[in-house]
């Protein structure tokens, strides 16, 4: 790494930074500052050279989200883009979600005025786009799909504004596309008196910027659907204390009009039994998923007993002897060979944690990806997928035969890549050249009071 590269992405880090330590202030949350090996880890896919940043989910793998919860939809989920949110807020309300087996989320990228958190534009304000995109990437990591809503119907004098200039709106959301499932034009969009070429000019305007995957419309309650025609699917919306005949009923008059069928939001808080009147009546997902077995003939990655990072895994934090058999089965290198050489910090003892299992790790000369196969961070003492304070990275790296390594930056759920910059800084004894001279690697998650751990997963043996 050149030390122009190396200057750069410091820059980087330290400037999202700041953006994520406004956004907890903003809210009166703590923003966690532990005494680590870099500065502040850098933001999950903002900066980081370890791996590429995931890819959007397919479309067809999303069916079920949960967007709305308590008294009048005090809680909203479609605002977890507002720099109004804390990091801590978006990590509960994103456990919420997977705690419910939701395969993928909707977010709203402007809103006036619409519910907790409004007040905020992720199209053409640079810091709220920054924090939008490092969330989106958060929600990515964990598995979850994304749907982007560009606008939210608080405001007509907002929409006014997009539609005087939909290109402006459509170039600042371009970024946060390659991520994107799909794409809702707005919601209730046919409020404020808004007409068909009003949005067709948005429509359009994100196909110029490169968009080419699915679009929605959503309309206000009701069977016209009168914007149905720009899109490729309807999300539809009864009021509160719909039946699930009246269900029915709308799904198949959104069929009847040719579209595919997303049976949004039908009340303010989770309603499973509408959903799955949606669902029986040819509806290709929903918006209302409270948990519970997956109907026949669905499939969605995170529901059931699939337990995908940051979903509450009901053995969390359940302690299994660190002797033979249990640590033996999980790790790939035995846990006393690894000799914990730098770093400043000893894991040698820590005890395996059953609701903590990580695999899948790829090694580069820059950094490392891995995958969570149960529980999280959690388990060892975090407070939401979110939270690195709590935990460390630690990676060993086998040369000449022996396997020598330690800590070398924190880490949480979220955060599925990790950059080798402090290794190459020789942090606390690191020498800089370790992985380009490894032959195999070993990685491990621990507790930052080295008492709990993942399990140990490797590289090339």
């Amino acid at each position: 790494m050149s030390r122009w590269t190396n200057l750069r992405n410091r820059a980087i880090r330290w400037l999202l930074d700041q953006i994520g330590y406004y956004d907890c202030a903003s809210t009166g949350a703590a923003s966690p500052s532990p005494a680590a090996p870099s500065s502040v880890p850098a933001p999950e896919g903002a900066g980081s050279s370890a791996s590429p940043a995931p890819s959007a989910k397919p479309w067809r793998d999303c069916r079920l989200s949960s967007n709305w919860d308590g008294a009048q939809a005090a809680r909203r989920m479609m605002n977890l883009l507002s720099p109004k949110f804390s990091a801590a807020k978006v990590a509960k309300y994103l456990d919420w979600q997977q705690a419910r087996g939701c395969d993928h989320v909707h977010l709203i990228l402007v809103n006036d005025g619409d519910g907790e958190g409004a007040g905020y534009d992720c199209c053409t304000n640079a810091a709220a786009n920054a924090i939008a995109l490092e969330r989106v990437l958060d929600c990515r990591n964990r598995g979850l799909g994304v749907v982007l809503w560009i606008v939210t119907d608080d405001s007509d004098s907002s929409r006014a504004k997009i539609f005087a200039n939909p290109a402006k709106w459509a170039k600042g959301a371009k970024n946060l596309l390659p991520y994107a499932s799909a794409v809702v034009l707005g919601l209730e969009m046919d409020e404020h008196k808004t007409t068909l070429a009003n949005w067709q000019g948005l429509r359009d305007a994100l196909r110029s910027v490169g968009w080419a995957g699915p679009i929605g419309t959503h309309h206000t309650s009701g069977n016209e659907f009168k914007f149905a025609s720009l899109g490729d699917f309807v999300c539809g919306q009864l009021s509160p204390g719909c039946s699930e005949a009246d269900v029915k009923k709308q799904v198949k008059a959104i069929r009847a009009k040719g579209k595919d069928a997303v049976g949004f939001e039908y009340e303010r808080e989770p309603a499973r039994k509408l959903c799955l009147a949606a669902f029986d009546a040819g509806a290709i997902a929903v918006g209302n998923w409270d948990g519970g077995d997956v109907p026949s003939g669905i499939s969605t990655a995170s529901a059931g007993s699939n337990n995908s990072a940051g979903v509450v895994d009901a053995d969390a934090g359940f302690e299994k002897p660190s002797g033979a058999g249990a640590s033996d089965a999980a790790d790939a290198v035995e846990l006393s060979l690894l000799d914990w050489a730098y770093g400043g910090f000893k894991g040698g003892s820590a005890k395996l944690v059953d609701g903590c299992r990580i695999g899948s790790l790829k090694v580069s000369s820059s950094g490392l990806s891995y995958k969570w196969e149960r529980g999280g961070c959690e388990a060892l003492g975090a407070s939401g997928a979110g939270d690195y304070s709590q935990t460390l990275a630690c990676l060993f790296c086998r040369i000449s035969g022996k396997w020598r390594g330690g800590k070398f930056d924190w880490i949480s759920t979220s955060r599925t890549t990790r950059s080798f910059e402090n290794i190459q800084d020789g942090y606390n004894g690191w020498p800089k050249n370790a992985v380009e001279a490894a032959d195999a690697y070993a990685f491990c998650i621990v507790s930052k009071d080295g008492k709990r751990r993942s399990n140990v997963i490797a590289q090339g043996v």
